[in-house]
């Protein structure tokens, strides 16, 4: 895999490199600014990781991610963050923008080998027998599994899921009811689960899942009322793709889901059929 380091400090550069050569990674190309990475960005189409710094001159490390993930051709690479800010406003940010792992610095070879498990760039210990058995790679039409233990929450995103055009969603009380629909339901494509649940949370969930070399691809976002800073930073350092703020909207579903590469445009087709019928 080629790895693209995005830092104005030097030092940072080379000691970035230093660790992943150690990890195995001999394929590795830098740029010391926003501007110059999006010039690689274009010019390499065989990078598979963008490793950046948040703060850089011209084009910040956010910004940066926030064009990388706006871009059809580059929005599926990897993006880790590496930065000295540890403030709730920064991290939430970067995780809104779909930032895929978050390190706070000074990193270390453990750190960023840990990351990169999470990731599935690095391999990772070999899975127990009691794992999640490997689940099908997701359809062209997203199976959903919604995981909240409220009923209420469950059927409110079920109905701006429907109207939104996803029909195929299954649902699970908890996190071990989820981990058991994913066992049993084939082609799930997209979780999306509440925070605080009994038995198993769903950060815990959301770990459980990040380890599971046959289901680690399925995005997952993560719903709830926490804004606090650590909640996030333990969700963003697990893996998740996205996290959304109870109460929410419709247009903030939507958003999520197009930030994540989902084809929501089925609803706008299935609402023009629908008026369509009435008339």
């Amino acid at each position: 895999m080629k790895i693209l380091i995005v830092d104005d400090q030097a030092t940072v550069r080379t000691a970035m490199r230093s660790v992943l050569t150690k990890l195995g990674f001999n394929s590795i190309i830098q740029a010391d600014d926003g501007d110059t990475a999006l010039e690689q960005l274009k010019k390499d189409k065989d990078i598979g990781l963008i490793i950046s710094d948040m703060h850089m001159p011209q084009i910040s490390g956010l910004e940066l991610l926030e064009t990388v993930k706006l871009s059809p051709e580059l929005k599926k690479i990897p993006f880790i963050m590496v930065t000295t800010d540890s403030d709730m406003k920064t991290v939430s940010k970067a995780t809104q923008s779909m930032v895929s792992g978050y390190i706070i610095k000074p990193f270390t070879e453990k750190s960023i080998g840990e990351k990169l498990k999470v990731l599935g760039i690095l391999e990772a210990k070999p899975a127990s027998e009691e794992e999640v058995s490997d689940a099908e790679a997701p359809p062209d039409d997203v199976k959903i599994l919604i995981a909240d233990d409220q009923a209420t929450m469950r059927k409110s995103l079920r109905l701006i899921l429907t109207r939104l055009g996803f029909f195929d969603i299954v649902e699970a009380g908890d996190g071990y009811e989820a981990i058991k629909q994913l066992r049993q339901t084939p082609g799930i494509g997209l979780i999306i689960s509440d925070m605080h649940m009994p038995k198993m949370t769903g950060l815990e969930f959301l770990e459980s899942v990040r380890l599971n070399p046959g289901l680690k691809h399925i995005p997952f976002i993560i719903v709830s009322t926490d804004s606090d800073m650590k909640t996030v930073v333990k969700a963003t350092q697990s893996g998740v793709n996205s996290y959304i703020i109870k109460p929410f909207t419709e247009k903030a579903v939507k958003e999520k889901l197009l930030m994540l590469g989902i084809d929501t445009e089925l609803s706008d087709r299935w609402k023009t059929d629908m008026r369509r019928d009435a008339l």
